[in-house]
């Protein structure tokens, strides 16, 4: 018995499904991530906020991903400097338009979106997001996470 008997095509007449749940107009959202980094760098954020990353999987914007993810990378950033700890910095990110995609995308800013979810990248195994502007972050408060 072949996989596809008995269920409709999903290619009916040139139509194309649309993956992306939810209300099909823009609505503003806000979610808690964490950003881990050096303990200075962390400080720096916290005092003047974040400055985009030129280049990434996700290209151009702010990286920000859960707390575990985020953890990890401010332990690997301490250990990586030799110092006793490195930062996480807890955040609230506001969003309206993200694109959702399995890996890599380098071209989501220029088509309207204002943040990008990655289930993973060719450098992380991990979910990750980038915000388009640092404007869409409030920073709520830096901690060490120790080595």
């Amino acid at each position: 018995m072949q996989h596809t008997q008995n269920r409709p095509s999903c290619q009916a007449s040139g139509t194309h499904v649309n993956l992306r749940l939810g209300p099909a107009q823009p609505t503003a959202q806000r979610l808690k991530f964490f950003h881990g980094t050096t303990w200075d760098a962390a400080c720096r954020i916290e005092s003047n906020g974040f400055m985009p990353s030129q280049s990434g999987c996700l290209g151009r914007g702010v990286y920000v991903a859960r707390e575990d993810k985020a953890t990890r990378f401010a332990r690997q950033r301490a250990e990586e400097n030799y110092e006793d700890y490195g930062g996480l910095v807890e955040l609230v990110v506001r969003f309206s338009n993200p694109k959702y995609v399995l890996s890599n995308d380098y071209g989501w800013q220029s088509e309207g979106y204002d943040a990008c979810r990655a289930e993973r990248t060719s450098a992380s195994t991990n979910m990750e997001w980038c915000i388009l502007s640092p404007d869409q972050i409030d920073v709520v408060g830096v901690e060490p996470v120790y080595v």
